[in-house]
């Protein structure tokens, strides 16, 4: 009986439509909340000298870290690509699956990894232009109905994207149509390992990530929430 019906991903709008007619539903996606923030150079950025990061390509993971969130598989990454020691992963957040982090990461006893908990509001801007690969995971369940917000944010920042999700997935459709970023199986190790090593052995090509991110930045401003009151009418 609704009279409109909003979802964020076209994976949901074709789940939802098997119990109402798909005319009603409006596929609006999420944007970033983050409106006052820009890229800051890797030589101007006082969390990279703070932590001791200058130098270092860094492969991050910025947010909640719950026990199926399977940040895990980054772990593994970590620990196939150890001998890279100017690689670092830098894991920032909180949630039950912190504790399942720090002990595979004692376990495999690496040195290429760092944890920190999330960060002040007046530091999230310089946190997270210090990536040079953003990371988003997400899980197999969530393969069609879920879009990780953070995309958004990295985005807003020109930070490339290495998704780890269902080849189908919403983030995967997302990234081939923007080219700011790859998606890969949680099973392709060596993808991702390789891919890793590309951005980072080859500059030219993660600029072009980069700025393909700032672009597909623009199509998810907070100017896309006037989309609601357009749609409702």
């Amino acid at each position: 009986k609704a009279h409109r019906l909003f979802t964020i991903s076209s994976g949901m709008k074709k789940l939802l439509s098997q119990y109402v007619d798909s005319a009603k539903i409006r596929l609006i996606p999420l944007w970033s909340g983050l409106t006052k923030i820009n890229a800051i150079k890797k030589d101007e950025n006082i969390f990279i000298d703070t932590n001791g990061l200058k130098g270092k390509f860094i492969v991050q993971y910025s947010g909640n870290i719950g026990i199926t969130h399977n940040v895990e598989i980054l772990v593994h990454v970590a620990e196939a690509i150890k001998e890279s020691e100017d690689i670092i992963f830098l894991f920032i957040g909180r949630g039950d699956g912190v504790k399942n982090i720090a002990a595979l990461i004692s376990q495999y006893n690496l040195k290429n990894c760092m944890m920190l908990p999330f960060q002040p509001d007046d530091m999230l801007n310089y946190s997270l232009s210090a990536a040079d690969l953003g990371v988003v995971v997400l899980d197999s369940k969530l393969t069609h109905a879920s879009m990780p917000s953070k995309i958004f944010n990295l985005q807003s920042v020109g930070i490339p994207i290495l998704a780890i999700a269902e080849l189908d997935s919403e983030i995967s459709l997302h990234l081939n149509e923007y080219r700011n970023g790859k998606c890969f199986d949680e099973k392709d190790i060596e993808g991702i390992t390789k891919f890793i090593s590309r951005c980072k052995n080859n500059p030219e090509y993660l600029k072009q990530l980069s700025n393909a991110s700032i672009t597909a930045s623009i199509d998810f401003s907070s100017a896309t929430a006037k989309k609601y009151l357009n749609e409702y009418v």
